[in-house]
């Protein structure tokens, strides 16, 4: 039910915000006080929307992040056998090429600070 409810605009354009914690500019107050007369959303003491119950914190992220999801690729780590077990040789050369790419400059970088530090 309330899955159906979030692929009505007026629903969608007051919980989106909310979940990404930008402004609701432009959304009548019309439409979010619709959401709190249905019972998704909650006015909290210092009068703004709250998400109305727990089950609902955990439904609508995962609702609308849904389509999104389900168009991400697949990620394979190459560290897992086709079975889904680590390998620790296949972990350890993953390692060794991610710090190969990104952790010499900044080591390197570090050494020539040290080294002018220590010639000044």
């Amino acid at each position: 039910m309330v899955a159906t409810r979030l692929s009505w605009w007026r629903v969608r354009r007051v919980i989106e915000p909310m979940l990404a914690g930008t402004a609701m500019n432009g959304v009548p107050e019309d439409d979010r006080q619709y959401l709190v007369d249905l019972g998704l959303l909650r006015r909290d003491g210092a009068g703004g929307l709250v998400v109305a119950n727990p089950i609902y914190r955990e439904v609508l992220p995962r609702a609308l992040a849904g389509g999104p999801q389900d168009s991400l690729p697949r990620i394979a780590p190459l560290w897992l056998d086709p079975d889904g077990h680590l390998s620790p040789d296949r972990l350890l050369d993953a390692f060794l090429a991610f710090w190969r790419k990104h952790g010499q400059p900044p080591a390197a970088s570090l050494r020539h600070r040290i080294l002018r530090a220590v010639r000044s």
